[in-house]
């Protein structure tokens, strides 16, 4: 913790789909001195997009899910802002940051929303500024979602320009 410089970890560690170590150290909270528990929720940013990815790509591997499908054939209560956003808005487009849709740290933050009221609250959620319309998710004549690469990932390239309005 000394050479990481952080306050606590929680850490559990599981073996054969068995919970062998669950362990918290520290503080979670230094200038209250609260120590850090077994339930203890910690943010951690982006990480979880590479858990997200590789879930769905061991998905699409077992051909339970395919990229280029809508979301709602997998999650049907899934509701966007505009209804032609909700049926097209594909699974690759939202892990491509391909929808529209703005920064929305608001509903995951801090943390005390379940995931049905985050995937409910979605619906309230405008189009992001900045696109053609401020609807990038409604032109689908210009629709170019980027291609698969060697691995079955989508190629979600930050500098690609590649978004669903181009």
């Amino acid at each position: 913790m000394d050479e990481w410089k952080i306050p606590g970890p929680a850490v559990a560690v599981v073996q054969n789909g068995e919970v062998v170590l669950v362990r918290a150290y520290g503080l979670r909270d230094v200038e209250a001195g609260l120590k850090v528990t077994t339930d203890t929720q910690f943010l951690i940013g982006s990480v979880t997009k590479s858990f997200t990815s590789t879930g769905l790509a061991l998905l699409m591997d077992e051909r339970r899910i395919d990229w280029k499908k809508p979301v709602r054939d997998y999650i049907p209560e899934f509701r966007l802002h505009h209804a032609v956003a909700t049926d097209r808005i594909t699974v690759r487009d939202l892990l491509c940051h391909h929808s529209g849709l703005p920064r929305h740290d608001w509903i995951w933050v801090p943390g005390d929303l379940s995931p049905a009221q985050m995937l409910a609250a979605m619906r309230y959620l405008e189009p992001g500024d900045g696109a053609v319309g401020a609807h990038p998710h409604l032109s689908p004549l210009r629709a170019r979602p980027p291609p698969l690469n060697h691995t079955g990932f989508p190629e979600c390239k930050e500098d690609s320009g590649q978004t669903l309005t181009n």
